[in-house]
């Protein structure tokens, strides 16, 4: 079963990277990270984006993760 992550991006994060950003947010390595934007298991706004997009203030980032 899959389950969803909402996190929404404040104002003092307006313009950081989206891979920065959710590096800080979650705390997990960066290889991880960038192996879930590969998978397409992260989307900003419903829309996959790369690491290198810029995120914007109340953007809203979805994380899909798999339940084991």
């Amino acid at each position: 079963m899959k389950s969803k992550k909402t996190i929404i991006v404040d104002s003092a994060s307006n313009g950081v990277r989206l891979d920065k950003f959710l590096k800080e947010r979650l705390n997990i390595p960066f290889s991880l990270l960038h192996k879930e934007l590969r998978k397409k298991s992260i989307k900003v706004n419903n829309k996959k984006k790369l690491g290198s997009y810029r995120v914007k203030q109340d953007d809203i980032c979805l994380l899909y993760t798999s339940d084991a």
